[in-house]
């Protein structure tokens, strides 16, 4: 009987020290959290820092993000802060972080277009294919012009949907690797004969033609002959360059 008291005696002492220690755990968490609220409510946003941008404004970056002065800095989701930038077509990548006690800090990266092309209207190009408008930015962009496109390019916000426009973005990356007057001088890329790309110049009415694939080598030969054989003056006597045979520069001189 003594012994059966005794362990009911101290099955209520543990009963008890645990329903205590649980009481003690609950008051300490709801002071923690309170002092924690109290603490992060005094970080308020007064500063937004944003690194990256040339396409798009400040006053264009804050309108996206929809932020304020005066908010709880560490309510702000810095995911939601880069989802809504990233929804932008001029954007390519983005992040936010946070710097105590009153700061956000914002990276964006923008896309870099390499083209005009037309295509329900004026578009930009970047060298992803990726289609966007054109930026809302006064600048002079000194750009070539893609023309000749006859099948459906794809719509704003999205990578190009037309095969040959892409190849044509891959060969103006390859154009702008090298070391050689090429890249200075096309203006534009002419895609309206289906057989080959027309590659006009800027200083003189002189057209480089090539394949619209495996065009790589024949770009390097366009390259070294404008950059060792000719000069503008000749370049306005030509009426085209072409490329499309292997071991072979075939040039016409304009009549007269």
């Amino acid at each position: 009987m003594r012994r059966k008291k005794k362990n009911k005696f101290k099955s209520t002492v543990i009963y008890v020290l645990v329903i205590t220690l649980l009481s003690l755990g609950a008051y300490a968490y709801r002071s923690f959290s309170a002092h924690l609220q109290t603490i992060t409510s005094r970080f308020e946003l007064e500063d937004i820092k944003i690194t990256g941008n040339t396409l798009l404004s400040r006053t264009q970056i804050l309108q996206i993000i929809g932020l304020k002065k005066g908010e709880s800095l560490l309510s702000i989701q810095v995911d939601k802060v880069a989802g809504k930038l990233l929804a932008s077509p001029f954007i390519r990548g983005a992040g936010a972080v946070y710097s105590l006690p009153s700061t956000l800090r914002i990276q964006i990266i923008e896309r870099q277009p390499v083209a005009f092309v037309y295509g329900r209207g004026l578009n930009m190009i970047d060298n992803t294919g990726y289609i966007m408008p054109i930026p809302p930015v006064a600048k002079r962009w000194d750009l070539p012009v893609i023309s000749g496109i006859r099948e459906n390019i794809g719509v704003q916000g999205a990578v190009t949907s037309s095969t040959r426009l892409r190849h044509v973005v891959e060969l103006l990356a390859d154009i702008g690797s090298m070391k050689s007057p090429l890249p200075q001088l096309v203006s534009e890329l002419d895609c309206s004969n289906p057989d080959y790309l027309q590659i006009r110049l800027t200083e003189a009415p002189a057209v480089i033609r090539v394949n619209y694939h495996r065009n790589l080598p024949q770009l390097f030969v366009a390259a070294g002959y404008l950059h060792d054989y000719t000069n503008f003056k000749q370049l306005k006597k030509i009426d085209y360059i072409d490329l499309r045979f292997d071991g072979q520069i075939v040039v016409r001189e304009k009549k007269g």
